[in-house]
């Protein structure tokens, strides 16, 4: 564990109280379901490009992608981000428009359509599956660890609460806005972190010195 000053402790109980009452205050805005579920489907491109960035560079992506990043070089970026941002592209151009048409809520609504109610409980089934947070959680437990030198256990329990909280109190608007804050903080925190990283390895001619052609 690395000691951190009492102004850093602050800092993190500020944001994590912040993030709870924005769940908090989204609470009170729910009109339906819908509203809920979907924010209404009213969101912005802004807030929606923000999320859908923040949830892929979820805690678990960043430890994952660092991991990729050591063990396979650079290309690992090419390899496993580039793809997935052409098929967001794919999505938001060819599919976005016609499932907003149809009014679909979820995954399986439209599996039930096109399919049947049997095919609809197999994918609900399965993206409850994908979408079980089981990195994220591991990833909680390392940063509680390092940062505050809790236990793993403990870390997964607090930080995956707090997120659980302003979840299903907020809705999908406390969400994208939460993730909104978040990829704010992450761009300028990495922005900042890269000269000072890049020094540390001595910069780019050392990096292209020990990289695989």
């Amino acid at each position: 564990m690395h000691e951190i000053a009492t102004i850093d402790y602050i800092i993190i109980s500020l944001y994590l109280v912040g993030m709870v009452g924005v769940g908090l205050w989204f609470a009170k805005k729910h009109s339906d379901f819908e509203d809920f579920f979907l924010a209404g489907r009213s969101l912005t491109t802004p807030l929606l490009i923000t999320t859908l960035i923040s949830t892929y560079y979820g805690i678990d992506v960043l430890f994952g992608d660092s991991q990729l990043g050591f063990t396979n070089g650079v290309v690992a970026w090419f390899a496993y981000a580039r793809p997935t941002y052409a098929f967001f592209l794919i999505a938001a151009f060819l599919l976005a428009h016609r499932l907003r048409e149809e009014d679909f809520k979820s995954l399986p609504d439209i599996l039930d359509k096109y399919y049947g109610k049997k095919t609809r409980y197999v994918g609900a089934i399965t993206s409850f599956i994908y979408s079980l947070p089981a990195l994220s959680l591991y990833g909680f437990g390392m940063l509680g660890e390092v940062i505050l030198g809790w236990e793993p256990v403990m870390g997964m329990l607090v930080l995956g609460g707090i997120a659980l909280v302003y979840t299903i109190t907020g809705g999908f608007w406390a969400v994208a806005l939460t993730d909104s804050i978040q990829f704010v903080l992450m761009c300028v925190v990495l922005a900042m972190a890269f000269p000072f990283a890049m020094n540390l390895i001595g910069g780019f001619d050392s990096m292209i010195k020990v990289l695989e052609p």
